[in-house]
């Protein structure tokens, strides 16, 4: 399958872990549904030759390149629905009010089912100080919105973030370097499985009204509540 050849593509020694990996431990379910979504991002900037990419655009956009994902991992996927969803906040009573609202996704694989809150994140690429607090702080909020769901009890809670870092247009050696950094940090984000791709066509990708660069994009995903998924 693709997602077998773009795994063994990563052990190739001039192919580095920093410019394209996943971490699957934590939801090792969702493994070859995270390489697809390595692979999706990849190949969008290389079809548009350097010139687009799926990462830089808003949630709407990157959720389709991960429902893509989902059905090339043989899943299937419910995008954008009208569902019925708890307040965050209780009354007098302790009881949380209910009320219509849209739902980010549904999908199944593996013979599970899942349901997802998704979150774009623009993160600054630097040499220093708390890299990952953007992508933190949306973390949080997808896995508080994520528990207003209501879903049955065979659905596992996911909260998701698409990260988009940037930096200032630089040589391609310091955009490196400043990618090094913040992945290695990537890495540590606590109880999420996590893939990133930086192409080396999106060294070039600069939004011009900004003036920034967006080299590539990363995926982060945190179960919320319940038991850990089996493989």
């Amino acid at each position: 399958s693709l997602c077998r050849a773009v795994r063994s593509m990563n052990t190739h020694p001039s192919i580095k872990e920093d410019t394209r990996d996943v971490l699957a431990e934590k939801l090792p379910l969702l493994e070859d549904l995270l390489w697809e979504w390595v692979a999706i991002q990849e190949r969008s900037i290389r079809i548009w030759k350097g010139k687009d990419a799926l990462w830089w655009y808003g949630e709407r956009t990157t959720l389709g390149a991960f429902a893509g994902a989902i059905w090339r991992s043989g899943g299937f996927v419910l995008e954008e629905y009208s569902t019925e969803k708890l307040l965050p906040n209780r009354d007098s009573r302790g009881n949380r009010e209910r009320c219509m609202g849209r739902g980010d996704m549904d999908f199944e694989l593996g013979g599970r089912r899942f349901t997802i809150e998704a979150k774009s994140s623009w993160p600054r690429l630097k040499a220093k100080g708390e890299l990952l607090h953007a992508v933190k702080t949306s973390l949080k909020k997808a896995e508080r919105d994520s528990a207003c769901a209501q879903v049955t009890a065979d659905f596992t809670r996911l909260a998701v973030v698409f990260a988009a870092p940037f930096c200032s247009p630089r040589d391609p050696e310091s955009v490196g370097e400043l990618i090094s950094t913040w992945v290695q940090a990537a890495r540590n984000v606590e109880d999420c499985a996590c893939a990133w791709a930086f192409p080396e066509l999106g060294r070039k990708l600069v939004e011009r009204k900004e003036h920034r660069l967006y080299p590539g994009a990363a995926l982060f995903v945190r179960r919320v509540g319940g038991r850990r998924l089996p493989a």
